[in-house]
């Protein structure tokens, strides 16, 4: 996988997940050098995808 950079200082210090004032239920993904948001996590959508994914790996095992 390619080492990931932030577009804006291009540290690569990496990135951190922060809530996002005033919205319940979305975070920002910023970098952890220069604070610049590069996306938003729905934090309910992610929280269904990993319930779905875990019924499907019971489906697979026969549970």
């Amino acid at each position: 996988m390619a080492e990931q950079k932030c577009p804006k200082c291009n540290s690569k210090n990496g990135f951190e997940i922060v809530p996002l004032l005033g919205c319940e239920g979305i975070e920002a993904v910023q970098c952890k050098s220069c604070g610049t948001p590069l996306t938003l996590l729905n934090t309910q959508i992610l929280r269904a995808i990993d319930a779905l994914l875990l019924i499907s790996t019971h489906l697979e095992k026969g549970n």
